[in-house]
């Protein structure tokens, strides 16, 4: 897995980061199905101790994602590029660190890793489409998952 920088440049791919001020149509947008937005409150668990292990990845044909953060701490984020197959390419897999004021919108389409929060407490708004019949997550197991160390993380707050 790759370390990137959480900017816009390097998750362009992949997401579009929500900055203080701006416009992001993308963020509300309606998906290519039938169905509604959804608005969610997240309250995720703090990954555990020790280094943190990508089994799956999940990505929406029909939607984006939204991730707002009201309270955290560190959370991850993880991507890769379709590969053969119409599956993600684990060999490319990209990751970056993110804070308390970073918020982004996930591409239709895009292979992440879901929401992995690093401490505890934390809590997100998260908004999609949600497909009226049937349901847009479609989810990959990874073989021989990637490991991240801990080290690379930095500490864990408390």
């Amino acid at each position: 897995m790759q370390k990137v920088p959480f900017d816009a440049q390097a998750l362009a791919p992949f997401a579009t980061l929500l900055e203080e001020t701006g416009d992001y149509p993308e963020a509300v947008s309606a998906g290519t199905v039938a169905g509604a937005p959804v608005l969610r409150l997240l309250r995720p668990a703090a990954a555990p101790s020790g280094d943190l292990v990508v089994p799956r990845l999940e990505r929406h044909p029909h939607s984006t994602q939204t991730f707002l953060p009201l309270r955290v701490g560190r959370w991850l984020v993880v991507f890769a590029p379709t590969g053969e197959g119409d599956q993600p390419d684990a060999g490319r897999l990209v990751w970056a660190l993110a804070g308390p004021g970073d918020a982004l919108t996930i591409r239709r389409n895009v292979w992440h890793a879901p929401l992995t929060v690093l401490d505890p407490g934390a809590v997100f708004a998260m908004t999609m489409w949600t497909a009226a019949e049937g349901d847009d997550g479609v989810v990959a197991d990874l073989v021989g998952p990637p490991v991240l160390p801990m080290a690379e993380l930095g500490t864990r707050r408390v």
